[in-house]
């Protein structure tokens, strides 16, 4: 796919598209590769994706909740607005990288990648999940000269040219 606005050309392609099977109340991960969106012109930048995965959703729940009732009244539905929401498996992409103008240094880059997001969830508990597990690896990206944020000046007033982190939030919830 490509097009133009003003003196803005872009191109935006994908690799392969991935469907899981449907069934039984479930909607299927799908993912899609090889994601690269390409500007030039003035605002010229680079933006690509190796993987993006959105995990499964059990419409299970919601299914089961409609099915216990035989008159949705306005009142039944706010008493049972929690039992409706679907449990979303979560989603995940890899292989990130971008290169874009700074909007706040008309002479600036932005530049990083990443190398794994991840988000699971599950054990879902009056429509929340309880097992949500984030995973991020690689998050690396370059600094500024300056910065108008305390944190990030703080860094470069350290020394520091370019950040490289990661990390894992796991969340499970216990009813004790």
């Amino acid at each position: 796919c490509s097009g133009q606005e003003d003196d803005q050309k872009f191109t935006f392609s994908t690799g392969e598209i991935s469907v899981g099977a449907f069934g039984n109340g479930i909607y299927p991960a799908f993912s899609v590769s090889d994601i690269d969106v390409v500007v030039d012109g003035d605002e010229a930048g680079t933006f690509a994706i190796d993987n993006f995965t959105f995990k499964e959703i059990d419409f299970g729940p919601t299914f089961e909740k409609l099915g216990e009732a035989s008159d949705y009244t306005e009142e039944w539905f706010e008493a049972n607005m929690r039992g409706l929401i679907p449990s979303i498996k979560g989603f995940s992409f890899s292989g990130m990288a971008f290169d874009v103008p700074n909007e706040d240094d008309d002479s600036g880059r932005v530049t990083g990648s990443v190398d794994l997001f991840d988000v699971t969830l599950a054990q879902y508990q009056n429509g929340i999940p309880a097992d949500i597990r984030i995973e991020a690896i690689a998050i690396q990206a370059d600094l500024p000269a300056q910065s108008d944020e305390e944190g990030v000046q703080q860094l470069i007033d350290a020394g520091f040219e370019k950040v490289n982190m990661g990390f894992v939030a796991d969340l499970d919830w216990n009813a004790e």
